[in-house]
């Protein structure tokens, strides 16, 4: 053998380049192998019943058994109830001990299973009496139990806490019963980093065992919880570990007593929060001081605020997100509204002034607005926005305003505020907004000075309702600005009127069209351009 093999770190490495197929050939073949071949072919598992095949032949026994077999032949859906044929002798686990050990992220779906006509609550609890061991797989890192489509399962997860377990998620509980579970697990796994929690909205107002096991975990580095109350959120702000945290349905008006110099949140890198009321969130805001975000993203589904509170919103985070303003990359304040037809009120629609907070962030590469009654911005307000958000890969401003009057939506956005983003925008790839590209601008470039722009990284464009008159001179438009441009879509407009709305559809397909062709003909005249300067350069 060469003396490579020799060393385990050199094994392992070869081994984890090896397909399935190959580290089964390993493991039977070659002793230096096998092992850790063994341990990569194990080391995740989404089903019991890979374990269940290592016990002896003719313990099992399954309900469709030869005499039912012609009756369920044309029934696919009939789940497999097992059965056991003998009692469990301690000689039947020898197998089983020595690979689920080797165990490391168990994914409990039982739809994995049912998939193979097989189902796991027939087994549970027979291994949970019969087991020799506390838990089934004694070096478990990860832990994941779905019971959404079948509930009633959970109580069977304590055969699966291992000691040193890192991450869990439990999607989702549905009863009180359930709920009474959390402080057991807090206690029996207490190195807990990751955890990922999912609870019955009929749960939300019994939910103090979820409190009591969050409060009991001092190595959380990732958090999703439905629900938060004061105390938990002076444990989690003050975690020197605690790098995500998502918040999906309720977060405490009320704030804990901290001093004001106290370092909070000191490592969190990504907030996500899904709340009823923008008011939910001020408060944690406040919070964020020293917080050195990347990525914040804010949900607010059933709220019909107006446009001041979007904008209290955005000067709080502003005031308050202090170091993420040299840090975050990533920023999404969703509020999608109904498809809205008729005037808005324009007190109800985001203004420029109301944007400009933000642009404290400058760092900024993903950025997606989307107020319920949408924007009223002009090319100004895009040029002051493209200047400060200079890296943006990826930006969607949404525009809820649809057609009125048969009329689509009006917006103060020309295609000459468009070349703001050629200019100030080197990296922008995707961009959704609508603009008016009712008038064509004669030339590309921007005054003063008079210097022609293109941007050659954009190759997205959703226009959702703007307006375009000349298809074709809109398309020569956009090529020389964009002339990587390729894909552009317009929205579906919900109105009353379906010929203005097919007209506009087949406008802007009329302008992808083209954008190919130009194009290619743009570059064919840039090589020309090349060649002529470089034989003119060779005369000189």
């Amino acid at each position: 053998m060469h003396r490579a093999l020799q060393i385990p770190e050199i094994v392992s490495l070869v081994s984890r380049c090896a397909g399935e197929d190959s580290l089964a050939a390993l493991a039977r073949t070659c002793r230096a192998f096998c092992e850790p071949a063994l341990d990569l072919l194990w080391e995740e598992q989404d089903m019991l019943r890979n374990l269940l095949h290592c016990m002896p032949d003719g313990l099992w026994q399954c309900s469709n058994d030869e005499e039912n077999e012609a009756e369920d032949e044309n029934d696919e859906d009939d789940d497999e109830v097992l059965s056991l044929l003998r009692p469990i002798v301690p000689t039947d686990w020898d197998r089983v001990l020595f690979y689920s050990q080797r165990v490391k992220s168990f994914s409990f779906d039982m739809d994995a299973d049912l998939r193979y006509h097989f189902s796991p609550t027939s087994v549970l609890d027979i291994l949970r009496m019969s087991f020799p061991g506390p838990v089934l797989f004694p070096n478990l890192r990860r832990l994941e139990w779905s019971s959404i489509s079948r509930p009633g399962t959970m109580h069977h997860i304590r055969l699966f806490l291992a000691p040193r377990l890192q991450e869990l998620q439990l999607h989702t509980l549905h009863s009180p019963a359930e709920l009474s579970l959390l402080p057991t697990i807090a206690t029996q796994c207490p190195g807990l980093m990751e955890v990922d929690i999912d609870a019955s909205p009929s749960l939300m107002k019994s939910v103090q065992n979820l409190y009591t096991f969050v409060i009991g975990l001092d190595q959380l580095r990732s958090l999703s919880v439905p629900r938060i109350d004061s105390s938990v959120l002076e444990h989690i702000c003050r975690l020197p570990t605690l790098t995500s945290l998502n918040l999906t349905n309720h977060i405490p008006v009320t704030l804990p007593a901290i001093a004001s110099d106290d370092l909070l949140f000191p490592t969190l890198h990504t907030l996500s929060m899904r709340v009823r009321s923008p008011h939910e969130i001020l408060p944690i805001i406040s919070l964020l001081i020293r917080a050195p975000l990347l990525g914040l993203k804010i949900d607010v589904p059933m709220w019909k605020d107006t446009a001041i509170s979007f904008a209290a919103l955005c000067k709080a985070l502003g005031a308050h997100c202090t170091r993420a303003h040299s840090t975050l990359q990533s920023l999404s304040l969703r509020n999608p509204g109904v498809r809205l037809s008729g005037n808005v009120d324009p007190t109800l629609v985001v203004q420029n002034f109301h944007l400009r907070p933000l642009f404290l962030f400058t760092e900024l590469t993903e950025v997606s607005l989307y107020p319920h009654f949408g924007f009223d911005l002009d090319d100004s307000m895009i040029d002051e926005l493209a200047r400060a958000w200079h890296r943006v890969k990826t930006l969607v401003l949404g525009q809820s305003r649809k057609v009125a009057s048969g009329q689509a939506s009006g917006s103060r956005i020309t295609l000459a505020g468009l070349l703001s983003f050629a200019e100030h925008c080197p990296h922008l790839s995707f961009l959704e907004l609508s603009f008016n590209a009712s008038v064509v601008p004669e030339s590309l470039t921007r005054k003063p000075p008079k210097i022609r722009v293109q941007q050659s990284s954009l190759t997205s464009l959703h226009v959702q309702i703007s307006p375009c008159h000349d298809h074709q001179a809109t398309a020569a438009f956009l090529s020389g600005a964009f002339p990587k441009l390729r894909n552009l879509r317009a929205e579906t407009i919900a109105s009353n009127d379906r010929v203005l709305a097919h007209s506009l559809i087949k406008k802007w397909k009329a302008v992808e069209e083209l954008l190919p062709l130009l194009g290619k003909v743009r570059t064919e005249e840039r090589i020309w351009a090349w060649d002529q300067n470089s034989q003119q350069e060779m005369l000189e």
